[in-house]
């Protein structure tokens, strides 16, 4: 089975196998392939804290920007405590971890200019699961990169990892076309 969480935090993943289904090429047999919405996004319960969001984005890089999205966030909140207060306890992508197999492998992907979910937090999963190779892609403006960021290079690493169950012994990179 082949378990999809699209990040975000908060992006459905529901609609997401067949995008992986056709990424996956003749690999996509092997495969059940579930999309799964993480709680309170997509079609698992959401919540509705009276305004749309239409995605969140990094403070940016000026005193203004950061401001704006301070703003936009304490607005957030506020409807969220209204609409959802008794939720919001259960609303947390923050999960704690109480052991990590280190010698689980796993293929991890990371993008080094995505705001999102920045490089950094693939490199300490990385660090922590150090049986595990960490697939860099340099350059890249977002996430979610297998199958839909149209890198060659990342789709045919994941392709052949799927395809053959074998990790890299190095970690390899690719960089944005």
């Amino acid at each position: 089975m082949l378990l999809l969480n699209d990040g975000g935090p908060g992006a459905p993943a529901l609609g997401a196998p067949p995008r992986v289904h056709a990424a996956l090429k003749e690999t996509a047999g092997r495969f059940d392939i579930v999309g799964l919405d993480q709680r309170f996004a997509g079609r698992s319960t959401p919540l509705d804290c009276g305004r749309p969001v239409g995605g969140l984005f990094s403070a940016g890089n000026g005193r203004a920007s950061f401001e704006r999205q301070v703003a936009l966030h304490r607005g957030l909140a506020a409807g969220c405590r209204t609409t959802a207060g008794a939720w919001l306890p259960y609303a947390s992508t923050r999960e704690e971890v109480v052991e990590v197999r280190r010698d689980a492998q796993v293929l991890i992907l990371s993008a080094t200019g995505d705001p999102r979910t920045p490089h950094r937090g693939g490199a300490a999963l990385h660090r922590s699961l150090p049986s595990s190779p960490l697939l860099t892609l340099r350059g890249a403006d977002r996430h979610r990169l297998y199958g839909t960021y149209g890198n060659a290079c990342v789709d045919d690493t994941v392709n052949a990892y799927l395809a053959h169950g074998r990790l890299s012994r190095t970690d390899p990179v690719c960089t944005r076309q």
